[in-house]
């Protein structure tokens, strides 16, 4: 009867390991995502610091195209065009950079086995997942900048100097 007793309060103190493991790693999945997300809002503004610097830079280009005819809608595409382009060739560099390092890191932990049970499907559709990200966050962050560019008055744009 003590033995029986003892098994079960055995199999009790399992159940709260695995339940404190549990607990554990739903806490550390909360503390991850908000890792992720803070990360994300930090590329946001960095993305909207280069733009508006790029803004600054091309005031008299933009007060030239402005006084020859284009349209706020065309200095609107001009940016997001030039943001689309850089998120998609950053994000996918970048994406890339990461599967790579990944493999690597499984590979050196776990040996070359690993590379056999991975699941390349899965790999390609992070990575292409992880590109969308970059290309949806560079269009985000251009965003304001693109406004105060199309929104400049030409004869303003012509006469600041930097």
């Amino acid at each position: 009867r003590r033995r029986h007793t003892r098994l079960l309060t055995q199999s009790r103190g399992l159940g709260d390991v695995y339940k404190r493991q549990q607990d554990t790693s739903v806490a550390a999945t909360a503390k991850q995502r908000w890792i992720v997300i803070l990360s994300l809002v930090v590329c946001v503004v960095g993305i909207v610091n280069a733009q508006l610097m790029a803004v600054t830079e091309r005031f008299r280009e933009i007060g030239t195209m402005k006084c020859l005819g284009a349209l706020d809608r065309f200095i609107l595409q001009l940016f997001f065009l030039e943001a689309g382009m850089q998120g998609l060739v950053g994000g996918g560099i970048g994406a890339l950079a990461g599967a790579f390092f990944s493999l690597i890191t499984a590979t050196t932990s776990f040996g070359a086995g690993a590379l056999i049970d991975v699941s390349w499907l899965n790999v390609a559709g992070s990575v292409l997942w992880a590109t969308l990200v970059g290309f949806f966050l560079s269009l985000v962050g251009v965003f304001y900048p693109a406004i105060v560019a199309a929104k400049m008055q030409p004869v303003e744009a012509m006469r600041t100097e930097h």
